[in-house]
């Protein structure tokens, strides 16, 4: 640690520079002047050190300045006029510097230092602060006003500034030598900041000293002339670049990052929240601002229309619908590569923005990808109360107090306070479930979903930023009541989250017990809530004014016992609340709504009506959360078990039926939504709604189902196995043979039926070319195939392959079955779907289809190939064209559970151009040598 003394003119930020040595151990003198309005966490000076620089200046002012003590800090010193020491400062300056280390802080420094340069010890190193001279000269001007000890000086904006002008003035010129660093107020909110003066002060410094929230307004306009020139060397020195104060809207550019903010009835705080992040130190256009009105009354909509952004900013105004409606309008207009999310409260850091975008670029440099979670701590105004004091380090709000930079957390820890997040894994993830109405768990949702795409939480203590809320005894009471009943809600749409540890003690408990252990502790529970309203209240600053710490740490022990029973206790009625809202009695039940297999609960003799209705909420959960395939796979056990089980429960099945049309429909499946449809009429004939939405199908124009494989493979023929003059074995019914003939082929022979083709008697090393228009992938057994292609394929010819899974198009009657469907569904649920969607006998046809289609796994495939004789180094694994068609995170982890050892089902179909091996060696390319035959 090496002494310092700190330099800059008064209402520059020299204040938070020191507070922050003296809370890392560095001496600022005895007995600082304590904290007022003007600097809420103190000042850092004495009076001893303030005096001697009193003195000083006094000595060399001129006759006719009228200052009174105390106020030279305002006054002017001219060129050339230099402070000097008699015997008796001396020594009062030799006895502070005796104190190691020190900082010392005056800003009557700016004239005084060459007067104690002789007496600082040799590796002294001198900080200059500084900010704007116009918003300084304001701040100098606002001092003057409040503190009476300046009231008869007389003051106003030309004088401050001439006072800004003088001290840097001095202190450019004293740079010239020793060991200095210069920094901006705004670089000590800062990461980078913040690590240059730790590196100039060769030691650890609390990181946590200063705060946004005591960021002091900008100056509007310039200060112009001699001002502006300093100003500017001074950031030159500091290697701060001052922010561009433009007046501008949306950017044309998509920026890298997009700030979504949210707001309801809160105008006042909402103004200080878009401040700090017009105060951003990001590159103007990296960043954009959305902000959302969700429809508040108290002037909020007026103001953000009238207010002139300095950053690119949109602001969208919609009936109130809560937050997670008002983030999913945000997330709609939001056009950054990332999404950072913050509340209507948060007082953004000014390199909060900055701080996400170098966390996600480490990350990404890493190989991985997480959410970023930054801080969100209350200003050190808000800790004069016990309550608040305690809630700063306790898990009954926030859990940060066991949370490490640099480490990554799960779901529970995704609070949208301050976390950023790749837009493209949000909208992946299904986006904010506007079912969460009330306070809580609608940014839990998310993050478990984004959890399942394999984002965790990573924790980056660099991006800070503020919580303007201070919260009282009434307030926390509500917060913690909604908080857990809006738990139960993310327990029923995803019941194993009660598996989780932090949930364990939920087990064997019932909003019975719950309400009896109430009733039986009423009256405990009354005293207990008399006593935290009680120590609520108590201000810790004003007990330690007195020097009554003792009295003051023992208040704050007391509320955390009292409140951690409490909260138990209000914990408990919020469950009671929310198992009573979604029709559970215990949560045991409610974990049975989720069995250990997505389908296994379906098919139990014991199976209820209860399991239905929770299938039925979990269909429609998964399907508005993006999992439409396994939402798909569920209606269809569903709808199989109730017709099965409950056949009278005509409504239930027709919800079930008119969802399973929905999610076909919208896969492209028009004939199976129709087919659904009409049995939903079949069932209720009066159910308003199917009769509309089977009007509104049998009106809408059919669209042609795609036949991918014959389609890529023979446009992969063409560009890799020179069909010229070659001769052409096509397996397939498609394509044509005069648009094979088209390309160039000498001969093409056709075998719609791969299993016929030893039938051809063709000619043993007869053929060049050899294309699998997708039959191959339908063989129960395709190795005699396989070896027939290999006998008449010559050595050096080439086979292309195109082997995809063969529900993935519509060539056969399993393009008619959703994707996996055959993996994960039974054949009595099979055969209710098929025969519901084609009819019995194609249902038949299917049945037969599936039971001798191929299951082989792609490195089965690959060895088989290889056995038969042909190169495999062309096959590459593909995965489809159409990321819907491939399994999302918890269909995945159904079929990885259904099928263990399997394949990972994210790339199931294999592509490519086999050469054939042989003892002749074709080299260049396969069309001159075929001319040549």
């Amino acid at each position: 640690m090496r002494d310092l003394v700190i330099l800059g003119s008064g209402r520059s930020g020299t204040s938070m520079v020191a507070g922050t040595l003296a809370a890392s151990g560095w001496w600022v003198g005895d007995d600082p002047y304590p904290a007022r309005e003007a600097n809420p966490k103190g000042f850092f000076e004495t009076a001893e050190i303030n005096g001697i620089n009193e003195e000083l200046l006094a000595r060399v002012l001129p006759v006719g300045a009228r200052f009174e003590h105390g106020q030279r800090w305002l006054c002017t010193l001219q060129p050339g006029v230099e402070p000097c020491l008699d015997e008796a400062l001396r020594g009062r300056i030799a006895k502070l510097v005796e104190h190691r280390p020190f900082a010392f802080k005056d800003p009557r420094l700016c004239y005084t230092l060459p007067a104690w340069e002789p007496l600082l010890p040799s590796q002294t190193g001198r900080v200059c602060v500084f900010r704007e001279p116009a918003a300084t000269g304001l701040s100098i001007l606002k001092e003057c006003r409040d503190a009476a000890y300046l009231a008869s000086l007389e003051m106003d904006t030309e004088r401050a500034l001439e006072v800004w002008v003088c001290m840097y003035e001095r202190v450019l010129a004293q740079a010239q030598h020793g060991d200095w660093l210069f920094v901006h107020y705004d670089q000590m909110l800062t990461r980078d900041g913040l690590d240059r003066l730790e590196r100039f002060a060769e030691a650890p410094i609390d990181r946590r000293f200063p705060e946004a929230g005591l960021r002091h307004a900008r100056g509007s306009t310039p200060a112009g002339g001699r001002a502006d020139e300093l100003y500017r060397e001074l950031c030159a020195r500091a290697e701060f670049q001052p922010r561009a104060r433009v007046q501008v809207g949306s950017s044309e550019s998509a920026p890298e990052l997009s700030v979504i903010l949210c707001t309801y009835q809160r105008r006042a705080i909402l103004e200080k929240s878009i401040a700090s992040f017009e105060a951003q130190d990001a590159p103007l256009g990296s960043f954009e601002l959305v902000v959302v009105d969700d429809g508040s009354s108290d002037g909020t909509a007026e103001w953000l229309d009238a207010h002139a952004f300095a950053i690119p900013a949109r602001v969208l105004h919609k009936p109130n619908g809560g937050l997670a409606s008002a983030r999913n309008v945000g997330l709609q207009a939001a056009r950054g590569r990332l999404l950072l999310f913050v509340n209507d409260d948060t007082l953004a850091f000014p390199d909060l923005v900055r701080e996400h975008l170098r966390a996600h670029a480490e990350l990404a440099a890493g190989g991985v990808e997480a959410s970023v979670l930054g801080t969100f701590e209350q200003p050190s105004a808000h800790l004069a109360s016990a309550l608040m004091r305690h809630l700063e380090h306790s898990p009954e709000v926030f859990r940060y107090h066991d949370m490490r930079s640099g480490e990554f957390y799960d779901h529970n820890r995704f609070w949208t306070c301050n976390v950023s997040v790749a837009a493209v894994r949000v909208r992946e993830a299904g986006d904010f479930d506007e079912r969460f109405k009330r306070y809580g768990c609608e940014d839990i949702d998310l993050g478990l979903r984004l959890e399942r795409l394999g984002l965790r939480v990573c924790y980056h203590a660099g991006a800070r930023a503020h919580h303007e809320h201070l919260l009282g005894f009434d307030s926390l009471k509500r917060r913690q009541l909604s908080c857990s009943a809006s738990f139960v809600h993310l327990f029923a749409k995803h019941p194993s989250e009660l598996d989780h540890p932090d949930w364990s003690w939920l087990a064997g408990r019932g909003a019975q017990s719950m309400r009896a252990e109430l009733r039986s502790r009423e009256q405990r529970r009354a005293q207990l809530e008399g006593a935290l309203a009680a120590l609520a209240r108590v201000e810790l600053t004003s007990l330690e004014a007195l020097g009554e710490n003792a009295l003051a740490k023992l208040a704050l022990e007391r509320l955390g016992v009292v409140l951690h029973e409490l909260n138990a206790l209000w914990w408990q009625e919020g469950l009671a609340q929310g198992l009573d809202e979604v029709g559970c009695a215990t949560f045991a039940q409610l974990r049975e709504r989720e069995p250990q297999t997505a389908f296994g609960g379906l098919r139990r003799d014991a199976f209820r009506l209860e399991h239905a209705r929770a299938q039925l909420e979990l269909v429609r959960s998964e399907s508005g959360g993006g999992e439409t395939v396994l939402a798909t796979l569920r209606a269809i056990g569903l709808g199989c078990a109730l017709r099965r089980t409950a056949p009278h429960e005509v409504e239930l099945r027709v919800k079930v039926l008119s969802d399973l049309a929905v999610l076909r429909h919208a896969a492209g499946d028009r004939e199976a939504a129709h087919a659904i449809l009409r049995r939903a009429r079949e069932v209720d004939p009066r159910n308003q709604l199917v009769r509309e939405n089977l009007a509104a199908l049998e009106a809408a124009p059919a669209a042609p189902m795609p036949r991918p494989a014959a389609r890529d493979a023979l446009e992969q023929a063409r560009k890799s196995a020179a069909l010229l003059r070659a001769r052409v074995l096509w397996l397939g019914s498609e394509p044509a043979p005069e648009r094979m003939q088209a390309v160039g082929a000498r001969s093409l022979v056709c075998c719609q039926r791969p299993e016929q083709l030893a039938a051809l008697e063709l000619e043993e090393a007869s053929l060049d070319v050899v294309v699998d228009g997708g039959e191959l992938a339908r063989l129960a057994d395709p190795e005699p195939v396989l070896r027939e292609v290999a006998r008449v394929l010559r050595p050096g010819g080439r086979c292309v392959l195109s082997w995809k899974p063969f529900w993935w198009g519509a060539e056969s009657a399993a393009g008619s079955l959703p994707d996996y469907a055959h993996l994960l569904l039974d054949e009595r649920e099979l055969d209710w779907y098929t025969t519901l969607t084609l009819g019995p006998a194609r249902a038949a046809e299917l049945a037969r289809e599936l039971a001798r289609s191929c299951r082989l796994r792609e490195s089965e495939l690959v060895r088989l190939l290889h056995e038969c004789g042909f190169e495999t180094g062309g096959l590459k694994a593909v995965a489809p064209r159409d990321p819907a068609r491939l399994p999302g995170p918890a269909l995945r982890r159904e079929l990885e559970r259904a099928h263990t050892g399997a394949s990972n089902f994210t790339a199931l179909a294999l592509e490519g151009v086999l050469v054939r091996r042989g003892r002749t060696l074709i080299i260049g390319d396969l069309a001159a040598s075929a001319a040549g035959d």
